[in-house]
């Protein structure tokens, strides 16, 4: 499912749904929500008073720029509370994916990018894809975002299992918080990072791995993790990243809540954002 604002900046979001459609051989359901807070002003067109309108118009719209794809796309249009009616209407259609825009890097559209996702990844277990980049193809070099938690190694199957066609790196951020209070503090994180990189293979040995995956590259890095991973995905140049987001909200200082608002925010690669499952 496509979750769309119309707006200019929703032809990324658009073209990898296709993409992934195509690919999957699946429905694709283009979903576009009018909260109340977004109705017109008095002297707007009148046109967006009828649903069956503007509803007629965005099909229209769709035939004429995807051809034969457009017979594949069911196109809904509804009111109310966004994340509310996302999570209905991809729990009603099974949807596997959702599917959001992320391309403008202005503050007030990452504000309202973030607030959209932290109430939907409160409602949903349905994983979001957050598109930033343009669609070249299935993606190719991917970047799993870890801390070797449980939610995590859940995440990892659900993005090998719905993308196996990338290389796939698994990273973990780690910080060292008392080096600053030992004399020889080069030496500690020395020491962190020789632990950091035994865990991580440890917990890449457990994981099982898609046929199609290929060996994973284990990356430990000292560092803030958001930061850290920003700098990672630029460096090597991955299409995909792959977080867990919990589902006390992006905010939740807990599991990689704050890390995934503050990695959004620097991330030019897309996001794929997995819910974590409460027992």
């Amino acid at each position: 499912m496509l979750a769309t604002d119309l707006g200019p900046d929703g032809d990324r979001a658009l073209e990898r749904a296709l993409q992934i459609r195509e690919a999957w051989n699946a429905q694709l359901v283009i979903l576009h929500v009018r909260e109340p807070e977004e109705d017109l002003a008095p002297d707007a067109p009148r046109r967006w008073l009828r649903e069956e309108e503007p509803l007629q118009e965005i099909r229209r719209r769709l035939r004429l720029e995807l051809g034969d794809q457009a017979d594949h796309v069911e196109i809904l249009l509804e009111e109310g509370d966004a994340a509310k009616r996302i999570d209905e209407t991809a729990e009603a259609a099974a949807c596997d994916l959702i599917v959001v825009g992320a391309a403008r890097r202005t503050p007030y559209s990452l504000l309202e990018l973030g607030e959209t996702l932290d109430r939907v990844l409160r409602r949903t277990v349905t994983p979001v894809l957050v598109v930033r980049g343009r669609t070249r193809g299935a993606f190719r070099q991917a970047v799993f975002a870890t801390d070797m938690s449980e939610a995590s190694a859940a995440s990892h199957a659900v993005a090998v299992s719905m993308f196996p066609e990338p290389v796939y790196a698994y990273l973990y951020a780690f910080d060292a918080p008392l080096a600053g209070l030992v004399e020889d503090r080069g030496e500690f994180t020395a020491d962190a990072a020789r632990a950091a990189e035994k865990e991580l293979e440890a917990f890449a040995m457990a994981l099982p791995v898609h046929r199609d995956a290929g060996t994973p590259a284990l990356v430990t890095k000292y560092g803030a993790p958001a930061r850290t991973l920003c700098e990672h995905v630029a460096l090597v140049g991955a299409d995909l990243v792959v977080m867990t987001a919990s589902s006390r909200g992006l905010f939740a200082e807990l599991l990689l809540g704050s890390v995934v608002k503050d990695a959004l925010e620097c991330l030019t690669s897309d996001v794929l954002l997995v819910p974590e499952r409460q027992p």
